[in-house]
């Protein structure tokens, strides 16, 4: 669990706790100001604003989850579009000059395995410029890609299908660095936090002569409102590591599906390019 969401949770806790005391506390003056009898009729109307207040928070929430869930899809399918552009990349490399084009095979999976342990890491971590090292790799598979030597008028034409891909992988690779960001913004979660106060406050309010509903009330109402916040937070930051963080599973895959085809590609050693934050393990 990222500092994000502990931080989201302290401080939806402290709303609804505060809102619990502000109501309880309205509860004393409006009892003391009018007959008991007068202050509990009064108080029992407030169902139907404690209805309206949740069930629009409920509506808010709601909305957000769904919003949550497409961002952390758009994440996964963004994970798996890069993994395949570095497939079609590879197998492009087939029609040239063999000795070239293993050299350019063994540097792309180079850059791959540089993704899965140290980029992949940056993008967990929020950094929007990747880990040092697989940039390096970038430029590295790029200057191998330009210096193919072109033999025939087929190579020519599969050249600039070679090329379209190779452009794709700054690209593709940015985009997943970018999506990594959190999309709700600031002014939503207060929102959130404002309406969980107000429910909060009129749920004590309304139950404040009940000591064991009320207690009850307040609890569900918290779990509620914590759990999903939490998968708000979760679902916001698709590759914080967590229970439910993106892995590079489909890079993984793909590499491993690369080497089990085409052994001789393999790299015998892919050498640090560049001093990178996020070291590989």
């Amino acid at each position: 669990m990222t500092p994000d969401i502990l931080i989201n949770q302290g401080i939806l806790a402290l709303f609804v706790v505060g809102g619990w005391f502000l109501g309880k506390y309205l509860h004393r003056i409006i009892s003391n100001k009018s007959n008991k009898e007068s202050s509990k009729g009064e108080l029992t109307r407030l169902g139907e604003t404690v209805g309206f207040v949740g069930g629009a928070a409920g509506i808010l929430l709601g909305l957000l989850l769904v919003f949550a869930v497409q961002h952390y899809a758009d994440a996964q399918d963004a994970a798996r579009a890069e993994a395949v552009n570095n497939a079609k990349l590879f197998y492009s490399l087939g029609s040239f000059n063999e000795s070239e084009s293993i050299d350019a095979r063994q540097t792309l999976l180079c850059y791959m395995e540089s993704v899965t342990a140290e980029d992949w890491k940056a993008t967990a971590a929020g950094d929007v410029t990747g880990a040092e090292n697989t940039t390096a790799w970038t430029k590295e598979l790029r200057s191998k890609i330009l210096n193919l030597t072109l033999e025939d008028e087929k190579q020519s034409t599969g050249y600039f299908i070679l090329v379209e891909h190779n452009d794709n992988i700054p690209e593709l690779r940015q985009f997943r660095l970018l999506i990594a960001q959190p999309q709700i913004p600031g002014i939503v979660w207060f929102v959130i936090y404002l309406a969980s106060f107000v429910l909060s406050a009129l749920l004590a309010l309304q139950l404040a002569d009940r000591k064991y509903l009320g207690r009850v009330s307040i609890s569900a109402t918290y779990v509620i409102l914590g759990v999903t916040v939490a998968a708000l937070g979760v679902l916001d930051h698709p590759f914080a590591e967590g229970v439910a963080s993106l892995q590079p599973v489909a890079m993984q895959g793909t590499i491993q599906t690369l080497k089990d085809s085409y052994p001789e590609a393999i790299p015998s050693d892919c050498p640090v390019l560049a001093v990178s934050d996020f070291v590989a393990e």
